[in-house]
């Protein structure tokens, strides 16, 4: 595995699923994929993805602005 290499914003790969923009600042391909920083964009009242699990790496938020709320298991 290489370093991290976050790129800046603006230069990032740019994903539209549904009404959350998504930009690919670092895509895992120099850490194994066990690492991959995304910046995510969700309007108020989203309800965001589906619940989902990921089998090869852990998912992290790092919430700037609002609050996200997270169901786990049974809704």
């Amino acid at each position: 595995m290489s370093a991290v290499h976050i790129v800046a914003l603006g230069d990032g790969e740019l994903i539209q699923i549904a009404n959350t923009s998504m930009e690919i600042i670092e895509d895992g391909s120099r850490t194994g994929h066990r690492l991959g920083v995304a910046r995510s964009t969700l309007p108020a009242k989203t309800g965001g993805p589906a619940q989902h699990r990921h089998r090869e790496h852990d998912e992290g938020f790092f919430v700037t602005r609002g609050t996200l709320v997270f169901t786990v298991g049974s809704s």
